[in-house]
């Protein structure tokens, strides 16, 4: 996705309330889990959040966050 300066605010950087995709269960764990790239990756395990959240989260457990509709 590209982001111009008006998405930006002036910066090069996106703002920390930009939608993003995030894992519901987080990548590392999910690969201690043994799972495959492609069940890390389903549609199932992906939901929208801010960067933000999406930051906070980092690798913690599942539905510690809510969703964006």
């Amino acid at each position: 996705m590209r982001m111009d300066k008006q998405d930006t605010l002036g910066t090069k950087t996106p703002h920390l309330m930009a939608p993003t995709i995030d894992h519901v269960v987080p990548i590392s764990i999910a690969k201690q889990m043994g799972w495959t790239s492609i069940m890390i990756h389903k549609e199932s395990n992906l939901q929208s959040a801010h960067l933000i959240c999406n930051i906070r989260k980092s690798n913690n457990a599942m539905n510690e966050q809510l969703r964006i509709w």
